[in-house]
């Protein structure tokens, strides 16, 4: 399997990026092949095997981490801690033997990012109070399941959400006969009783018969022949 990665550790704190950097080295241990982007060279340093470093679109070195790193022209003696007197012996035997001189005698120094992961697991195993989030906490009950319950969740979900919704059921309307205006008009004009208005059905109240108005008993047809051009003097 491959995993690609650019900046993995990019905004995190110190613990976040020594998580991360652990799981890293766990995926390696497991046989997982990374390629880790990253200008946080410390990081680069404690996880990756191999190294490339890229200048300008090429590539300007690569090899493993101890074949870059490596100091050749240097020997680092480690020993546990040494009065002055011995330290001052084995200069007198180096000068004598390899006839060259101790650069430097000093006391080793850790890496911050280590003490300050020293200092954070004292604190914690003295149960000292954060209001820092924490980590490590029970995994959720979905994710310790077997592969097939997590199967199971999501054709579930699916099937829920196919599920079609009741539709509610729409009134039925009766449609409103036209207003019976036509007819008084046409009857106003030609002074003769239009037919009977059928029965008007309303869509909120109960159906009633609706008669036509009877014609006034003395209309004035001047004005009605006037306006059909029916003459009367002008």
């Amino acid at each position: 399997d491959l995993l690609i990665l650019d900046e993995p550790t990019s905004g995190l704190d110190p613990l976040g990026s020594r998580q991360v950097k652990d799981l890293l080295l766990d995926l390696g241990r497991r046989g997982k092949t990374i390629l880790l982007s990253s200008h946080q060279l410390d990081d680069v340093q404690d996880v990756c095997d191999r190294m490339v470093i890229l200048y300008g679109g090429k590539i300007r070195s690569e090899g493993t981490v101890d074949e870059l790193l490596e100091d050749s022209g240097r020997t680092v003696i480690t020993t546990p801690r040494l009065d002055a007197a011995t330290v001052t012996t084995i200069e007198r035997i180096i000068r004598e033997t390899a006839h060259v001189e101790v650069e430097r005698v000093a006391a080793p120094r850790q890496r911050l990012e280590d003490l300050f992961l020293q200092i954070v697991e004292r604190a914690r195993n003295d149960r000292a109070s954060t209001s820092g989030a924490g980590a490590g906490g029970p995994t959720a009950a979905f994710l310790r399941g077997e592969e097939n319950a997590g199967i199971g969740l999501i054709a579930e979900l699916e099937t829920m959400a196919q599920v079609a919704k009741p539709v509610a059921p729409v009134a039925a309307t009766t449609p409103v006969a036209p207003a019976a205006d036509a007819a008084v008009l046409t009857e106003l004009v030609t002074g003769k009783p239009s037919a009977p208005v059928g029965k008007v059905e309303s869509a909120t109240s109960p159906s009633k018969t609706t008669k036509a108005p009877a014609p006034p008993q003395d209309v004035d047809r001047s004005v009605i022949d006037d306006l059909l051009g029916g003459g009367g003097n002008p």
